[in-house]
C-alpha cells in the first residue's frame, strides 16, 4: 500500500509543506507516481477548462432567463499542438472517468487529415456549434480554425 508520501500532490503547495503543516487532507488531488506527467498535465488542464465551461453555461442561462433573453449555448475550443496530440486530447474526453463521461459524445476533432464523410460530419457539426440544439460542447482543433470562421462564444483552452 502507498502512502501519502509516495503521492504527488497536484495543486498549489509542494508535497513538504503539506505534510510539514500537517495538511494532508486539504488538496483535492493526487496522482500516484505511475501515472504519466504529460498525461496528467493534460488531463488537468482539460478538467480545469470543462470546469469553467460548466460555470459558463449556468450563468449564461440564469443571464438569460434573469433578462427574459434567449439562452445561449457557450463551447470550448482546445488548440493541439498536432493531429497525433488531437487525437489523445479527444480520448482523454471520451473516456468513462473524464467527468463521468459526460463529454463522450459532445466533442469534435477538427484537423487537415480528415477527409470525406468524417470530415463533412465534422464540419456540418462544427458550423452549428452554437445551435442549442447541437450536442457538440467542446471542439479539439490542430491549425483548421483561422481566418473566416467566426465562432463567437468558445473559450480556448491550449493544450
Amino acid at each position: 500500500m502507498r502512502t501519502p508520501s509516495d503521492w504527488r500532490i497536484r495543486g498549489q503547495h509542494r508535497k513538504e509543506q503539506v505534510q510539514q503543516n500537517e495538511w494532508i487532507g486539504v488538496p483535492s488531488s493526487f496522482s500516484q507516481p505511475d501515472v504519466d506527467p504529460a498525461v496528467e498535465l493534460q488531463r488537468l488542464k482539460l478538467e480545469d477548462g470543462i470546469q469553467v465551461h460548466e460555470r459558463a453555461k449556468v450563468d449564461l442561462e440564469v443571464f438569460a432567463r434573469e433578462q427574459g433573453q434567449r439562452i445561449v449555448k457557450p463551447f470550448m475550443l482546445v488548440i493541439a499542438q498536432d493531429t497525433e496530440h488531437a487525437n489523445k486530447v479527444e480520448q482523454i474526453i471520451k473516456a468513462d472517468d473524464f467527468f463521468e463521461g459526460r463529454y463522450k459524445d459532445r466533442v469534435i476533432t477538427v484537423h487537415s487529415n480528415q477527409t470525406g464523410e468524417e470530415k463533412d460530419e465534422v464540419i456540418e457539426r462544427l458550423l452549428a456549434v452554437e445551435d442549442p440544439k447541437e450536442p457538440t460542447e467542446i471542439v479539439i482543433h490542430v491549425n483548421m480554425l483561422k481566418e473566416g470562421w467566426d465562432g463567437r462564444r468558445g473559450r480556448y483552452a491550449a493544450c
